[in-house]
């Protein structure tokens, strides 16, 4: 026999032999070069291919799924115990098989975990008329696993992992059940989940799916909306004192100072690269209300165009000039076709220093923003008018804040390792609702001031200034924005009281903090920087103001979950144990077993982890579950089982003579 045909018979030999294994080596070669690279998906898709196969494979899943005998599955089998801690492991699917020995508090079956599937087998064997057992325990990990092949014969599972290994299990005669769990798991391998666990890629995923979560998390956004509004809430004072809101509720001509507010307001919307300022607290003699970018202007808004423009002129008695040489005077929009004729007559009188054309009259008469009656109306509250200038005045002053926590959010996007699509979404969302937050801030806090000020007042028997009114309004609207959703998430059930108290607590401790990082930073800054300009000062102060809060935020965050999460987690693993000691102890049926488990684990459970934790130097904690909870859902559950009275019992006896006397 020739060397080339025995080697050809040995090969086909081999071929034949080891035909399984070879097309198996080729498969995973293909799968491995199909599955490299980056895989799109995050550990909610995971999490949601999970619970789908659980839903499908598994006779318990999602709220059936019983926790604490999952759990016992596991604790209960110590080369399990050594490989992972139940602890640590959410359960999405459980087939349990009681146990053949009647005494054995133990549950046999599948379980599926993020982790992989945890399979205990009892088998039984006898030698010499008697039933002895043995059991098998496999942990199936998801890592490293690229293939799921089912037996054509039976319902045999073969797990395949990377370097040739495998492992088996037999689910009996339940094809149906095989073949959906391995359909189920194949879609997670195709994922490329279970590759990139092994290969150490789903570390980096996981760094960055939680890098992107805590960009656009609850918590930061929380965090950033109590940091805008501490620096809201600081810039506000300044502005209630530079547009003179005391003037505008309480003078005489509040209406005046309103104009003034609503003018300045609209001037630096149409000159935004201007300088434009309310100059008039000063109250100087003969002195400019109002800057728009070098003219100098005095406001005169009263109920006629004569009116207005004689109250910008001494008496007769001391001459009757024009008082405000070099500035415009400016009166109602309404009034200053009028205002202009006026002012020609006085010119041609000679009583306008520096003028001797009356055509130059429209050089000097400046035309209002607004109307007589708007004037009014805004001095007022309560109207559309004054909600419109006060909502302007609120998105005008916010805009810079919205502007930070804009670019503060889009750095702490990047920073953790974002794409700048994304980072931009979420710093605009972040700015937006900055904007939103300022506006309602402002105009809310003003509006109450105009319209409760008096009342405020003679309620108190005391002057109340309307400024502080308004500060103390704008403090309660800020954190009401910045809590209603908690409170809401509360009012559905979504979130414990507890959940809203430590927000609540959160938000205080950050509110602070900001408020006194954005005043600190404007001290700092006028005495490093004397002299130093509005502008400056107020984005600086802003900057500090949203930083000092989100800081302030997480810092209280992490203070409240070791005063709070720490002792309700402590508080939920006794509740476990506890109900697992009782419940395995008690013969329950299946569906007993789980009524109990929705009794005890159920919309309550944060009030009941309360209750336990206020019981621990007096009852104790662990007693007070077994007593409270666990011992009275069981005997409430055990209550409603049908009573056996005297007829029943009868009944029984009469089957039982009528088997008897038919094997007899």
């Amino acid at each position: 026999m020739s060397v080339l045909l025995l080697t050809i018979i040995v090969v086909g030999l081999i071929g034949i032999l080891f035909r399984e294994h070879i097309i198996d080596f080729i498969s995973y070669l293909n799968w491995k070069k199909r599955i490299e690279g980056t895989h799109d998906y995050d550990q909610s898709i995971i999490r949601d291919l999970l619970i789908k196969l659980g839903e499908n494979a598994f006779s318990l899943s999602g709220e059936t799924l019983p926790y604490g005998r999952a759990k016992w599955f596991i604790n209960s089998v110590d080369s399990f115990n050594e490989k992972t801690a139940a602890e640590d492991l959410d359960f999405f699917g459980y087939s349990p098989i009681r146990s053949k020995t009647e005494l054995e508090f133990q549950e046999y079956g599948l379980l599926l975990t993020q982790d992989g599937l945890f399979f205990n087998e009892q088998l039984e064997e006898k030698e010499d008329n008697t039933k002895e057992f043995k059991t098998i325990n496999i942990m199936l990990p998801f890592e490293g696993l690229w293939k799921v092949k089912i037996s054509s014969e039976s319902s045999e599972l073969k797990f395949l992992y990377f370097n040739g290994r495998s492992k088996r299990i037999n689910l009996g005669n339940n094809v149906l059940f095989a073949q959906a769990l391995a359909d189920g798991i194949q879609g997670i391998i195709d994922t490329g989940y279970t590759n990139d666990l092994k290969t150490g890629d789903i570390r980096k995923k996981l760094s960055q799916d939680l890098k992107e979560f805590g960009n656009t998390s609850e918590q930061f956004n929380f965090a950033a909306s109590i940091g805008a509004a501490s620096s809201i809430y600081t810039g506000l004072g300044d502005h209630l004192h530079e547009k003179q809101i005391n003037s505008i509720v309480s003078a005489n001509m509040g209406h005046g100072h309103a104009a003034e507010y609503a003018n300045n307001l609209i001037d630096s919307i149409k000159h935004p690269f201007s300088k434009v300022e309310q100059v008039g607290q000063n109250n100087a003699k003969n002195g400019a209300d109002r800057v728009v970018g070098l003219d100098f202007i005095q406001t005169k808004y009263c109920n006629s165009a004569r009116n207005s423009v004689n109250a910008a002129f001494a008496k007769k008695s001391d001459g009757g000039q024009y008082r405000y040489g070099g500035m415009q005077l400016e009166v109602p929009k309404d009034q200053y076709n009028e205002a202009v004729k006026i002012m020609e007559q006085r010119i041609s009188e000679g009583k306008v220093k520096g003028y001797d054309n009356p055509k130059d009259a429209s050089k000097i008469i400046r035309k209002g923003n607004v109307t007589y009656q708007e004037a009014k109306l805004i001095a007022k509250g309560g109207n559309i008018v004054s909600l419109k200038y006060d909502a302007i005045d609120g998105a005008v002053q916010s805009l810079p804040i919205a502007g930070i926590s804009f670019v503060i959010t889009f750095a702490q996007a990047k920073w953790s390792g974002v794409e700048t699509k994304d980072a931009a979404i979420a710093a605009l969302q972040s700015g937006g609702k900055t904007l939103i937050m300022g506006t309602i801030v402002y105009a809310g806090s003003q509006q109450f001031a105009k319209m409760m000020t008096a009342q405020i007042a003679n309620q108190a028997g005391k002057k109340v200034l309307a400024e502080t009114v308004a500060k103390r309004s704008s403090m309660v609207i800020s954190f009401a924005i910045v809590i209603a959703p908690s409170m809401l998430n509360t009012l559905t059930g979504r979130i414990s009281s507890q959940q809203l108290l430590k927000n609540s607590l959160v938000a205080g401790g950050g509110f602070v903090a900001g408020v006194a990082s954005s005043t600190g930073a404007g001290a700092l800054l006028g005495s490093v920087v004397p002299g130093a300009g509005n502008v400056a000062g107020a984005i600086v102060g802003a900057t500090a103001g949203v930083i000092g809060g989100i800081a302030g935020s997480i810092a209280s965050k992490r203070i409240m979950d070791n005063f709070i999460q720490d002792d309700r987690v402590e508080m939920f693993a006794q509740l476990k144990e506890e109900y697992i000691d009782v419940v395995m102890s008690i013969g329950l049926s299946d569906q007993e077993f789980v009524t109990v488990q929705e009794k005890i684990f159920d919309k309550k459970l944060e009030s009941k982890l309360k209750d336990m934790f206020r019981q621990i130097d007096a009852l104790g904690s662990r007693t007070h579950a077994r007593e409270a909870f666990i011992e009275t859902a069981v005997e409430e559950v055990l209550s409603n089982r049908k009573t056996i009275d005297d007829n029943d019992i009868l009944e029984a006896i009469k089957i039982s003579e009528e088997t008897f006397t038919l094997a007899n």
